[in-house]
């Protein structure tokens, strides 16, 4: 998280939308995978990723209400 705040924002957004779809599918297979008892857990962390990847979508394409709209969807739920 640090090195991205030193980051010029265009790069970061372009590092996060292009890094997270490996961590998608990666919690998404975790999800569907888990015993019951982790299995909110990981759906979370699924949707968190999603929110990230999303957000880091909309900045590259200059919606910034959309990109603060994603985030505050996932802090809502």
């Amino acid at each position: 998280g640090v090195v991205f705040a030193l980051l010029p924002w265009k790069t970061a957004m372009k590092l996060l939308a292009d890094g997270t779809p490996a961590l998608i599918k990666v919690f998404a297979e975790l999800a569907q995978q888990s015993a019951q008892q982790d299995a909110d857990f990981f759906h979370y962390v699924l949707e968190h990723e999603q929110a990230i990847h999303e957000f880091a979508m909309r900045e590259r394409r200059g919606d910034k209400i959309g990109a603060r709209a994603v985030i505050e969807h996932l802090l809502d739920n």
